[in-house]
């Protein structure tokens, strides 16, 4: 017996080029956990991140991130949303408006007023606020006719941009404020009498801001003029 073991192992050690040979039902079973389901978890190779990557992403998640705000300001018909859009577009940004926030909440059935007018700010600060948290730059449109809107934006961060719009010729803003249709449903279109009203009652500026002359000059002139400048791959 000990004589036949031992040519059996001759033969197999040469048949494998001096390797053992292990039948593939010997294989060792991986010990698995068994979910309170009673099914075993897929123990297949999950994806990893390259070393690299995971410490860039380290990084980026211990890093805080520090966001912007644009606020674009001024009367009824000076171009804000126009602006405000292309600014966003050109600096990859989030845009906010509070006009059609407003006519969502007039299209729920909430009494037009004051208070609602205020929510309408307050809901836009809160979406500014949680894309700032996130790093974005934010692009906000709305009229900041008082103090009290303005100090609506300084609390959403520290880093506040206040741009004035400004048409100083009465005729050509009557002629924008008139031919503008902006497709809202609960939010009517003030007439230039009421334009007129809240010129007069409009709150004059304080601290920094930047303010710009639109008569005569297109959304990209004054973009150029706040040196707002696309990305190389959408400049034309």
């Amino acid at each position: 017996m000990a004589g036949a073991y031992a040519a059996r192992r001759r033969r197999t050690r040469r048949g494998s080029d001096h390797r053992a040979v292990r039948c593939p039902s010997h294989r060792p079973r991986r010990r698995t956990r068994t979910h309170a389901c009673g099914s075993a978890p897929d123990i297949r190779a999950r994806p990893r991140l390259p070393r690299r990557r995971q410490e860039q992403v380290t990084s980026t998640v211990d890093r805080p991130a520090v966001g912007e705000l644009i606020v674009v300001s001024g009367l009824p018909g000076v171009g804000k949303t126009a602006v405000a859009t292309e600014i966003a577009r050109r600096i990859c940004g989030v845009h906010l408006s509070v006009d059609p926030v407003e006519d969502a909440l007039l299209s729920c059935g909430l009494e037009p007023g004051w208070n609602l007018g205020v929510g309408a700010y307050e809901a836009v600060a809160s979406m500014a606020a949680a894309n700032v948290a996130l790093g974005n730059t934010v692009v906000v449109d709305a009229v900041n006719d008082s103090d009290a809107a303005r100090d609506t934006w300084r609390r959403v961060t520290g880093s506040v941009t206040f741009v004035v719009l400004v048409v100083s010729d009465p005729d050509e803003h009557r002629r924008r404020l008139e031919g503008r249709h902006r497709g809202f449903t609960r939010v009517p279109e003030p007439s230039w009498s009421k334009v007129c009203g809240r010129a007069t009652n409009y709150a004059p500026w304080s601290g920094e801001y930047v303010e710009v002359d639109t008569c005569g000059l297109t959304v990209a002139d004054v973009c150029d003029r706040l040196e707002m400048k696309a990305p190389a791959a959408q400049r034309t």
